[in-house]
């Protein structure tokens, strides 16, 4: 092969790989909100992940690498952080991945990535601000498009009641 078809050949390839990965960028989607108990300062931060169909990210459990999903959130004195952020499902898990050659822990579809928190007294809910951004990979068999500290806006989207967890009332 001599190196015109060969550079040829790689850059279709590289092409392919990069379109890929624009389109599931195009398709993935963080939306954050927050909602406070009723009566309350305290609730729960929720980032909710809408994951192209073929496509996946890693969990925030996920170890070695390729690297979990990441979420940082800066200190603030308007709410504080209670918990670390879990999901609201399990993730698909690989025990083990032919290509890694390691356990994979991944989310796919929706997955909603939320904290318990609670704001300060006398701030109004709604000027809170948050500093939080996400690292991950959006992948697929094709190949991975990452996004480093990528900005999520929070907005306050009311207040929810207690569930009564007492059976009979």
């Amino acid at each position: 092969m001599n190196k015109t078809i060969l550079l040829s050949v790689a850059a279709l390839f590289f092409a392919l790989f990069l379109t890929e990965g624009a389109v599931a960028q195009d398709d993935f989607a963080i939306t954050g909100t927050y909602q406070i108990e009723k009566g309350q300062r305290h609730g729960w931060l929720i980032l909710n992940v809408t994951i192209p169909e073929g496509h996946h990210i890693y969990a925030l459990t996920q170890k070695g690498t390729p690297p979990p999903t990441k979420i940082k959130l800066a200190d603030s004195k308007q709410f504080k952080l209670i918990k670390k952020f879990t999901s609201n499902k399990k993730p698909k898990v690989i025990e083990h991945d032919p290509i890694f050659k390691q356990r994979m822990e991944e989310y796919e579809g929706k997955v909603a990535l939320m904290a318990p928190i609670s704001v300060a007294e006398g701030v109004d809910l709604d000027s809170v601000a948050f500093d939080l951004k996400i690292t991950g990979q959006v992948c697929s068999d094709s190949g991975c498009m990452p996004f480093t500290d990528k900005a999520i806006e929070i907005t306050f989207a009311g207040y929810y009641e207690k569930e009564n967890k007492e059976e009979g009332k």
